[in-house]
C-alpha cells in the first residue's frame, strides 16, 4: 500500500495563500485530497503544513494532518532535510507525492500511474516522476541545444526526445527517500501526462489557466 503526501506551506514567494486557492466546487488542497481518496490503493493521505488553518482544511476534507516544524516550511527550507522528514512520518513502504499545484490530475491517473510504478520497479527503475515529452527546436543562451541550421536536421521526426518534469506525481520506495534525501531517484520512470494535465500552478497566470482547463476539460477529453 501507498501514503500520499501532500507539502501544503503556508508562505509562496509569488502567490500568496497558494495551496488553498479556491478551486472547482472547493480549493486546490481539497479538490487533491478529494481525488486521491478515490484511488483504491493509497491507504492514507498525509497533509504536511505549519499551518494550523490548512490543517483544519485537510482534516475537514479526509486527511490526516501533521504539524511540519518550521525549520522545515521556511522558503530557504532544504528539501533533501524535508524528504528526510517525510519517510521519518511515513509508516507505508511506499510514498506518492502530490503536490496540490497540479489540480488537473485525476484519480485515474493516480490509479495509473501506481500500476505503472510497480510495473517499472520490476523492470529495474527506482521511482516514477510525471513529465511533459517534447520534440521542438530549443535553444539556450549559447545556441541550439538539440539542433543545428543544416536544413537535413531540421526536421522534428528526427529531433531527440527531451522531458519537462512537471511535479504532479513522484512515486519511490520509503526507505529510498530515506537514503536519497529526494522523492525521486537516478532511474526514474518518466510517465508522460496527457497535454491538458501539464499545468503546474507557479505563478496568477497558470492559476487563470488551470482554471479555464478544468472548466473545459470534458470537452478538451472528447
Amino acid at each position: 500500500m501507498i501514503t500520499a503526501f501532500i507539502p501544503a506551506r503556508r508562505n509562496d514567494d509569488i502567490l500568496e495563500n497558494k495551496n488553498i486557492l479556491p478551486f472547482a466546487d472547493s480549493d486546490l488542497l481539497s479538490h487533491k485530497i478529494a481525488e486521491l481518496k478515490k484511488c483504491s490503493k493509497i491507504r492514507k493521505i498525509i497533509v504536511s503544513s505549519d499551518c494550523k488553518d490548512i490543517g483544519a482544511l485537510a482534516q475537514g476534507a479526509g486527511a490526516q494532518f501533521i504539524l511540519r516544524p518550521s525549520k522545515l516550511s521556511n522558503l530557504e527550507a532544504d528539501f533533501n532535510l524535508l524528504c528526510e522528514y517525510v519517510a521519518s512520518i511515513v509508516d507505508d513502504d511506499h510514498i506518492l507525492w502530490a503536490p496540490v499545484t497540479c489540480p488537473l490530475i485525476t484519480s485515474s491517473i493516480f490509479d495509473d500511474c501506481i500500476i505503472s510504478y510497480f510495473d517499472a520497479i520490476e523492470k529495474g527503475y527506482d521511482s516514477l516522476i510525471t513529465v511533459n515529452k517534447i520534440k521542438r527546436f530549443l535553444l539556450d543562451d549559447n545556441g541550439p541545444l538539440n539542433f543545428r541550421f543544416m536544413r537535413s536536421r531540421r526536421s522534428i521526426d528526427r529531433l531527440p526526445s527531451l522531458y519537462v518534469f512537471v511535479n504532479a506525481v513522484s512515486i519511490c520506495k520509503k526507505s529510498d527517500m530515506a537514503k536519497w534525501k529526494y522523492n525521486w531517484g537516478r532511474i526514474p520512470y518518466k510517465y508522460q501526462l496527457p497535454g491538458h494535465m501539464q499545468i503546474d500552478i507557479c505563478n496568477e497566470f497558470d492559476y487563470n489557466l488551470s482554471k479555464i482547463l478544468y472548466g473545459v476539460r470534458d470537452e478538451i477529453c472528447n
